[in-house]
C-alpha cells in the first residue's frame, strides 16, 4: 500500500533501505524484533510518514540466485500489497534456510503475520 502512481505495480525507491549505513543502524539497535518461521524482521521508526524495506537473503542460507530472487521477489510484493502507506517504519528482513523449502503460499502467510505484529506494535507505542 506504498503510494505510487495508478496502473504502476513496481516497488519505488522510496520504498527502499539504499544505505548501509541504514541497514547497520537498523541490525545494531532495533526497536522490535519479529520472527515466523524462517523470517526476522527488525523494525526501527523512521519519522518518515512511510515504510522502508531493506532485505537480506545471504547466500549462504540460500546457494542458488534463483531461490534469493524468489524471495525477494516475495517479501517486496507482500511489502507492497499489506504494510499501510502512512506506517512510518524501516524494516529489514533476514532469511534462514528453510524458507526455501517452503511454498510461496507459506512464505506469504508468514510475512503477513511479520506485518501485522509491527502494525500492533506501532500502534501500541503511538
Amino acid at each position: 500500500m506504498i503510494a505510487r502512481t495508478p496502473g504502476k505495480q513496481g516497488f519505488p525507491r522510496e520504498a527502499r533501505l539504499l544505505r548501509r549505513a541504514s541497514y547497520d543502524q537498523l541490525l545494531r539497535n532495533p526497536e522490535y524484533v519479529a520472527r515466523v518461521g524462517g523470517l526476522r524482521a527488525l523494525v526501527r521508526e523512521n519519522h518518515r510518514g512511510h515504510p522502508r524495506l531493506g532485505i537480506m537473503a545471504p547466500k549462504r542460507h540460500l546457494r542458488r540466485a534463483v531461490d534469493r530472487s524468489r524471495v525477494k521477489r516475495l517479501l517486496r510484493e507482500s511489502f507492497r500489497t499489506s504494510v499501510p502507506a502512512d506506517l512510518g517504519v524501516d524494516v529489514v528482513v533476514g532469511v534462514t534456510r528453510d524458507i526455501n523449502s517452503q511454498s510461496n503460499k507459506a512464505v506469504f502467510r508468514q510475512l503477513r503475520q511479520i506485518w501485522q505484529r509491527i502494525q500492533d506494535r506501532s500502534c501500541r507505542s503511538s
